[in-house]
């Protein structure tokens, strides 16, 4: 059972984090946003991730998880060792999420959506390596249905396990130069898109402090301005970055 001290001594530790690493101006523009969002009626996520470690979101109404009540640490969420930024992920109604933007960029200024860099994972290399060596393509899906189930985000050598595979060793056989292509395109830049929830909120128009190009909106006429960096990018660049998640499928406030 937490007391009335233990919360003032948890928010002024946190609080002293966020002023010495110059982050004060991200928590209460994330303020400002939430409680313009609730006035208009959007739905909001309780929060998730490892802001919900933090207190002073919960105060600021950006979470709605009492960290301490749940023994979560606000050291997972900003570590005062390691000059990341904080991140926060916000769950917003779906198709109200561009209200939200356009407040943002009427009130501060100006909003960007933010570049996606896509690289090469195991299947995608195999697959174009064997596209670049004339491998007929019924014949590439056949032989790589042996990697079906395979989640190349938990570390998996997707290309040492094609390799290996008892079910591939005629494949390989009759094209070698195919698994030695596929390492070489692995991790390489394979395209860019646009990040699915992060833009960057600035005070001059975004040239003034990035390179930026117009991309068209899919499946619509429109057009939106686009920094050409990815998120790293843009906050070694110090620009302020706010991520929101578009969701139906959550318990909103």
């Amino acid at each position: 059972m937490y007391h009335k001290e233990d919360y003032i001594a948890r928010a002024e530790h946190e609080i002293k984090i966020i002023i010495d690493k110059k982050f004060s101006n991200y928590f209460l523009i994330l303020e400002d946003v939430m409680v313009w969002a609730k006035k208009k009626g959007i739905r909001i996520g309780r929060g998730r991730g490892s802001a919900a470690g933090s207190l002073v979101c919960y105060a600021l109404d950006i979470t709605a998880v009492d960290p301490l009540e749940h023994h979560l640490l606000f050291e997972r969420f900003l570590d005062p060792e390691r000059p990341d930024w904080p991140d926060v992920d916000i769950d917003v109604q779906d198709d109200r999420r561009d209200e939200l933007k356009k407040y943002l960029g009427e009130k501060y200024g100006y909003v960007a959506g933010i570049t996606n860099i896509l690289t090469y994972k195991g299947k995608k290399a195999l697959k174009d390596a064997a596209r670049a060596f004339g491998v007929p393509f019924a014949e590439v899906n056949k032989t790589m249905k042996i990697l079906n189930g395979i989640d190349e985000i938990t570390g998996h050598d997707v290309i040492q396990e094609f390799e290996d595979s008892q079910q591939a060793q005629e494949f390989n056989a009759k094209y070698p130069d195919v698994v030695k292509f596929a390492r070489q395109l692995y991790g390489k830049i394979n395209g860019y898109g646009t990040h699915a929830a992060g833009f960057i909120i600035t005070k001059q128009a975004v040239s003034e402090y990035a390179p930026v190009e117009t991309r068209k909106v899919a499946k619509s006429d429109d057009r939106v301005e686009v920094v050409a960096l990815d998120k790293g990018e843009c906050e070694s660049l110090g620009l302020i970055k706010v991520d929101f998640f578009g969701s139906f499928k959550l318990n909103c406030r």
